[in-house]
């Protein structure tokens, strides 16, 4: 719910309150060792970050969610499906070329 939460806020261009609920929402998988959360929220973040002009952090976050995934016997689907998404949106506002087009077709 609380990255459910985050993105409603990122379409209200109230980014830190976003990475807040994010934030929390990756500890809470952290202390409940649910790596499907703490993709998920490391996901939507790098997303709105990205789609709200902050890239710093946005590629170890993606880094780490790919990583997370390997750890899912079968990750859901739509999870998958975002986290591509997200990987799109940061490669596009890096300006990166092909690779864009690249996870969207893959998500």
């Amino acid at each position: 719910m609380l990255v459910y939460m985050g993105g409603q806020f990122i379409t209200s261009q109230e980014t830190h309150r976003a990475d807040e609920l994010y934030q929390r929402g990756y500890e809470i998988g952290r202390e409940q060792h649910d790596p499907e959360l703490m993709a998920d929220a490391q996901c939507q973040r790098a997303y709105g970050d990205a789609h709200s002009g902050i890239y710093q952090e946005a590629p170890q976050r993606l880094a780490e969610a790919r990583q997370l995934l390997t750890r899912i016997d079968h990750p859901d689907a739509d999870l998958q499906a975002n986290c591509l998404m997200a990987e799109s949106v940061v490669e596009q506002s890096l300006g990166n070329g092909r690779r864009p087009r690249r996870y969207c077709e893959g998500a």
